[in-house]
């Protein structure tokens, strides 16, 4: 049985502009120095851990920052639109007879809200991974599973995909600019939910 294992923000649903400002708020609080322009072009083109850099903040601080983003996140989550063409895709690969989950850096109490008002075919796991614990999560999860596949629209996401020794697909529509996922080596690269199709295991 295939196994096809989404990230969530940015891939499934369209949460990045949410991210974006609240994590904008919460650093200007700490540091006085937001997300411009210049930094969401480092974060885009580099990855998160490279885009820190440009603020002066640690891996420490981002933890936090991020742990307190999950929660702010509970408050915005209604009205998040879905990804355009991925409720098919989903129910495709259901009809396939595959197993679909989520491995992501958002609580899991904001994805199953998210799932629950979009009325999207059952998910058959939902993984809470931390920022930078998707690897670990990933090489669990798919351990015995011959047929894995991951999917996400991050540069991390590529390369934990990739460090856990799974099949990787990059998500172009997301956070991370299409030249900069490219260089990550994914697999194959994703334009369209509908390409996600086109993958068949050998």
């Amino acid at each position: 049985m295939s196994t096809y294992c989404f990230d969530f923000d940015g891939t499934l649903a369209n949460t990045i502009p949410i991210i974006v400002n609240i994590m904008d708020r919460l650093i200007k609080e700490k540091t006085g120095k937001g997300i411009d322009e210049e930094t969401l072009f480092e974060i885009k083109s580099r990855g998160i851990r490279k885009g820190r850099k440009k603020i002066d903040l640690s891996f420490l601080r981002l933890f936090f920052l991020v742990y307190r983003a999950r929660k702010e996140m509970a408050k915005e989550m209604h009205g998040v639109k879905l990804k355009e063409g991925m409720k098919e895709a989903l129910e495709e690969l259901k009809g396939r007879g595959c197993k679909i989950g989520i491995i992501t850096s958002n609580s899991k109490s904001n994805v199953l809200h998210f799932l629950k008002e979009n009325d999207l075919p059952e998910f058959d796991f939902v993984i809470s991974a931390g920022m930078f614990g998707k690897k670990r999560k990933i090489r669990k999860i798919s351990k015995g599973k011959k047929n894995f596949v991951y999917i996400g629209d991050e540069i991390r996401d590529v390369e934990a995909g990739k460090s856990a020794g799974v099949f990787t697909i990059a998500a172009s529509w997301g956070l991370s600019y299409k030249e900069s996922l490219a260089s990550a080596n994914p697999d194959m690269m994703a334009h369209d939910p509908e390409d996600i199709l086109s993958f068949r295991f050998s």
